[in-house]
């Protein structure tokens, strides 16, 4: 087991809030350590520029699931601190499966495709990394069939362990970001890691 996904419903009373996001002039880019929920609203509503009406309640509700989210994260990783970071996302950064190196992280799509991942049997680990080939060359080696990669939906949450983890590190799950094809694709992503996670 290297990869679980929980199911959970939209929270429709932060839609707001997200849609400011992703239509703000300037992206998102919150990063905290220990994040309180003040930290959070104030972050979100510095980017997206609302602060009161259907936006700021939206922040709120937001800034209360991304808190938890954080809590939950805390408690299986046994941290005090998580590391949490929203991003908005316009590029097609991560276009290649791979493994993290940490132990463990969480991943919420607020909007947008979620993260991409392989099924341990379709994947070829041995071809893990680009290897002097293009993105689209590596891929094709890495995907046994490519008719079975799966996506996390937007607002699952998903729980990856990475090769840090004792006993996993060749079964790290292997995925990737999903591609954004133009600006009315952007995604919203959570990461939630510890407090020492690198940023891929």
């Amino acid at each position: 087991m290297n990869l679980c996904i929980w199911t959970r419903p939209t929270r429709q009373a932060a839609a707001a809030a997200v849609q400011a996001i992703l239509t703000a002039p300037r992206p998102i880019k919150l990063d905290l350590a220990a994040p309180s929920l003040g930290q959070i609203e104030a972050g979100i509503a510095e980017s997206c520029g609302a602060s009161d009406g259907v936006a700021g309640t939206g922040i709120r509700r937001l800034s209360k699931d991304i808190l938890s989210l954080a809590g939950y994260f805390a408690e299986l990783a046994q941290t005090r601190h998580p590391r949490v970071r929203l991003t908005r996302v316009e590029d097609n950064c991560c276009a290649l499966f791979h493994v993290d190196s940490l132990r463990l992280r969480m991943l919420c799509t607020y909007a947008g495709d979620g993260t991409q991942w392989l099924e341990n049997s379709n994947v070829c680990r041995a071809e893990l990394g680009c290897q002097g080939r293009t993105i689209e060359a590596a891929t094709r080696a890495i995907v046994l069939d490519h008719s079975s990669i799966r996506t996390v939906s937007a607002w699952q949450v998903a729980l990856l362990k990475g090769r840090g983890w004792a006993g996993e590190e060749h079964n790290a799950i292997v995925h990737r970001s999903s591609p954004v094809s133009d600006a009315t694709r952007n995604r919203l992503v959570l990461c939630i890691d510890l407090p020492t996670g690198c940023s891929c």
